[in-house]
């Protein structure tokens, strides 16, 4: 399955792009997998994404299809082909 990922500021100039396609298996994903995915593509952008020290927390707002995500039911969200 293929999703877009739309990356904001500052967060696209870590990985070079705006826009981003993912593959990811075709079914049971959620948006831990599509964080999961990212930070693997583009292994810099896990400190940006969380800081660093010893309080790591999440300093963005995550969207999908418009709509806020909440990044604490992250693993509880589904996302499908073409999100």
């Amino acid at each position: 399955m293929r999703i877009k990922v739309r990356m904001g500021e500052p967060l696209w100039r870590v990985v070079g792009q705006k826009m981003i396609t993912l593959a990811l298996p075709d079914k049971g994903n959620t948006l831990t997998d599509v964080l999961e995915t990212l930070v693997a593509t583009y292994p810099n952008l896990e400190g940006e994404l969380h800081g660093s020290g010893e309080r790591r927390e999440f300093y963005y707002t995550l969207f999908l299809n418009g709509q806020i995500a909440s990044y604490a039911e992250r693993a509880k969200v589904p996302v499908q082909e073409g999100d």
